[in-house]
């Protein structure tokens, strides 16, 4: 007897592989900008996660989601969820940063890992859904 792992385990694992690979990429660029060209973390916060969600966009569409869909609709409601996500993401840590005096590093390790599980959700139902559940 075959074992098959089900979809949702491993669309869970794939977004997660993506997740980890864009994460990295997010906070080289962040530490590299930051500590080394000495660039405001805010400000090389943001050239990151603009950089880390386009990278993402383009590995969850070929791994994650495998679309097939018109990828122009796709990146445009990708889009919507980055912009939303890098807003809350962006300002929960400049906050975090300004009023609880956390390292900004710790700060963004916080709240990625909230904003991966409404991320995930998102780009499940409506980016990239096979049959979207919210239009």
């Amino acid at each position: 007897m075959k074992f098959k792992i089900p979809e949702e385990i491993v669309k869970v694992f794939d977004f997660s592989l993506v997740g980890a690979t864009t994460f990295s990429i997010q906070i080289f660029l962040t530490l590299l900008l930051t500590e080394v060209l000495h660039v405001p973390y805010y400000i090389s916060y943001a050239m990151a996660l603009t950089t880390a969600w386009f990278t993402n966009f383009i590995l969850n569409m070929k791994f994650t989601f495998k679309a097939t869909k018109d990828i122009k609709h796709e990146l445009e409601r990708f889009g919507v969820v980055a912009v939303v996500a890098a807003i809350i993401n962006w300002t929960s840590v400049f906050i975090i940063v300004q009023t609880l005096h956390v390292h900004y590093i710790l700060a963004i390790l916080v709240i990625s890992v909230f904003l991966a599980i409404f991320s995930f959700k998102l780009e499940e139902a409506w980016v990239f859904a096979k049959k979207n559940i919210i239009e």
